[in-house]
């Protein structure tokens, strides 16, 4: 029997969402966007009103303020919604299924990350799990977060599905998901009798985790 697991771009957005709201590290972005575009807003609004007036000198103060905070502003939202992208929004035709009694998950990956000393990127990356090798899943119940502990295979290609660039077996957790699937990723591994630890994970800028 085949189980599969669908992920739409829309759930993928909302599974973005979900993790700047709820992950500690981007509260910091969340706050900086929020003083950044109230202080825009503000002295946009006043500099208008005196450009009508023909006020310049006051049009002048108000516009170059409200200039920084929009720099300021893109400076700080484009690295928050680029990182919050990070193993979401960065996987492209992604696919995850279960079937005789293996989990499979295949997506391409644009960006170049090294793992075991090669530069993996620009291709399609294929994990391999057995249900019954999964010892347990790393699980943050507010961004729906997740890692499996567990043993597989991780095959790299460029081209030929049938011929990869790079294949070795893995031992414990690999690579990352947030469980914006439909039916839940999380549920069926739960169905399968596979012990969840709750815990809180900490984003690092050099994570390699795929």
């Amino acid at each position: 029997m085949r189980t599969d697991f669908e992920l739409t771009q829309k759930a993928k957005r909302k599974a973005r969402r979900l993790r700047k709201r709820k992950e500690r590290v981007w509260r910091k972005f969340r706050i900086a966007c929020g003083i950044c575009t109230f202080i825009l807003l503000i002295t946009a609004v006043i500099a208008c009103i005196y450009f009508h007036r023909s006020d310049y000198l006051r049009f002048a103060a108000f516009a170059v303020p409200s200039f920084f905070a929009f720099v300021v502003l893109v400076c700080v939202w484009i690295p928050y919604h680029c990182f919050a992208s990070h193993w979401i929004l960065d996987r492209f035709d992604e696919r995850l299924w279960a079937e005789n009694g293996t989990i499979n998950h295949v997506f391409r990956k644009m960006l170049v990350t090294e793992i075991n000393g090669q530069k993996i990127g620009g291709g399609s990356i294929w994990f391999e799990y057995e249900i019954a090798s999964i010892r347990k899943v790393k699980w943050d119940p507010a961004s729906k977060r997740m890692e499996l502990d567990a043993r597989g295979t991780f095959k790299y290609f460029l081209e030929d599905i049938h011929n990869p660039e790079a294949q070795w077996e893995i031992d414990g957790p690999s690579e990352v998901f947030y469980d914006g699937f439909s039916p839940s990723f999380a549920e069926f591994l739960r169905s399968c009798g596979i012990p969840f630890e709750e815990t809180t994970f900490h984003f690092k800028v050099k994570d390699t985790s795929l």
